[in-house]
């Protein structure tokens, strides 16, 4: 559990091998439309995605969170409220049906990466 937790942090905290950050070769101030910042690929076990969650649980409580680190870093501060979408989908694949289960969490920022504030109502799913 421990070490689980540790590679958690870490993933969240530094940039393992798999991080890839896109360079912006516009001005902060000028984003292109669906512009990727950072894009990770992971394998973990049960016990290490558990981990994973709980540290990026941990962030977000926190209202900031960096992905990365050196060139690699991406620096977030957090809103208050997030939207939030779940998606759970069977492919049929060569080896057999892949489900992919999808969580997406969105949020608008301004001209400089802060986050603006939006607030609504509660709702969503639970999961049990």
């Amino acid at each position: 559990m421990v070490a689980a937790q540790a590679r958690a942090r870490a993933l969240i905290e530094a940039a393992p091998a798999d991080i890839e950050r896109t360079a912006m070769t516009q001005t902060p101030n000028t984003p292109k439309r669906n512009q990727k910042l950072l894009k990770s690929k992971g394998d973990f076990s049960r016990e290490e995605l558990a981990a994973f969650f709980e540290s990026l649980a941990e962030r977000v409580r926190a209202g900031d969170m960096t992905l990365g680190t050196g060139d690699n870093a991406l620096a977030m501060d957090l809103p208050g409220t997030f939207r939030t979408t779940m998606e759970v989908t069977d492919s049929r694949k060569r080896r057999g049906i892949e489900r992919e289960l999808e969580i997406e969490i969105d949020w608008y920022v301004d001209e400089n990466g802060k986050p603006i504030a939006e607030d609504g109502p509660a709702s969503g799913f639970t999961i049990s």
